[in-house]
């Protein structure tokens, strides 16, 4: 059985709302890795850090990098 991670749709990060939208599997995100997300106007990155999975803004504050392409660590996400 393949199992889908799925992100709640937001009008900001932590603004919940009640839809659900398909971001990924967790296939496309394996461990170590990180999933770039556009929906609509939302930009996210999900990382799969020792198997526990975690959501972000895509885009990088300070260099307008899109993250995805960026280095996964303990500390967490490096621009690329």
């Amino acid at each position: 059985m393949m199992k889908t991670l799925k992100w709640k749709n937001t009008t900001s990060i932590g603004d919940i709302l009640s839809e659900w939208i398909k971001a990924c599997t967790l296939e496309q995100v394996k461990e170590g890795q990180l999933f770039g997300f556009i929906h609509e106007d939302k930009k996210l990155l999900i990382a799969n850090l020792k198997g526990k999975i975690h959501a972000t803004d895509l885009i990088c504050t300070h260099a307008d990098a899109d993250l995805s392409t960026g280095f996964l660590s303990e500390e967490g996400v490096r621009c690329p």
